[in-house]
């Protein structure tokens, strides 16, 4: 395997920054321990390694999924980045020629307009297309956002479903059981306060923090410190 090409694979397996193959402590790291002629590779040519490394694993997967013999079920979801870009990801899910169910996600798009029925539901087509999935998808669940539901409506009209689409929408058991258990907590929200107060005062203030463990102590109890969260 290129070295260029591991760099690429270990930039994107550990989530490091693209100019890591620039940096003098990685080229220090590399040059003592591994290769004493190694040169730095630039940002801008890790950037064009890590585009030809999904290239490859993209058209190595379409490939696959093209060679199937069995339907494909597939999960959706909109991610929200910290920098306020959307994305829509979509994951295939199917049995492979060993008969092990695999995952693999097929899509990831920005979403760059208003999260309609219309909008996610184009995104999706779009990212079927390239495969050449669109008549062997068994599935899709979604959570229970209205613009979700109102898009399922879009695929049975294209009449493009297995049975008619009879199988297509499952909703997302995780969603559900978040609101039941949100629905739960509303029911003891007073006390949940008072357990969020008691924790903040306790770990506002460093002596307070220190009697408490004092207390933990005294009753053979290990002290630990709590995560203040936000309602």
């Amino acid at each position: 395997m290129h070295a260029r090409e591991c760099l690429a694979r270990y930039i994107v397996q550990t989530d490091q920054q693209i100019s890591i193959g620039e940096s003098p402590f990685y080229k220090k790291l590399i040059t003592s321990a591994y290769n004493p002629q190694y040169e730095p590779v630039s940002r801008t040519t890790t950037r064009n390694d890590l585009i030809r490394l999904f290239e490859t694993k993209r058209d190595d997967l379409i490939t696959e999924i093209q060679h199937l013999s069995v339907s494909v079920a597939l999960t959706s979801d909109i991610w929200n980045a910290c920098s306020k870009q959307d994305y829509l990801c979509v994951t295939g899910h199917y049995l492979d020629p060993d008969w092990r169910i695999t995952k693999r996600i097929i899509g990831f798009r920005p979403m760059d307009f208003t999260h309609t029925a219309e909008n996610i539901f184009n995104v999706i087509i779009s990212v079927l297309e390239i495969y050449e999935i669109t008549h062997r998808i068994l599935s899709n669940t979604l959570d229970n956002a209205s613009s979700n539901t109102s898009s399922i409506a879009l695929f049975i009209a294209r009449n493009i479903l297995q049975d008619g689409g009879y199988f297509f929408h499952q909703r997302c058991a995780c969603h559900i059981i978040n609101l039941v258990v949100q629905a739960g907590l509303k029911q003891v929200s007073d006390q949940i306060d008072h357990i969020r107060d008691a924790i903040s005062w306790i770990c506002s203030s460093n002596p307070r923090f220190s009697e408490f463990k004092r207390h933990c102590k005294l009753n053979c109890l290990k002290p630990r410190r709590f995560q203040t969260d936000k309602p």
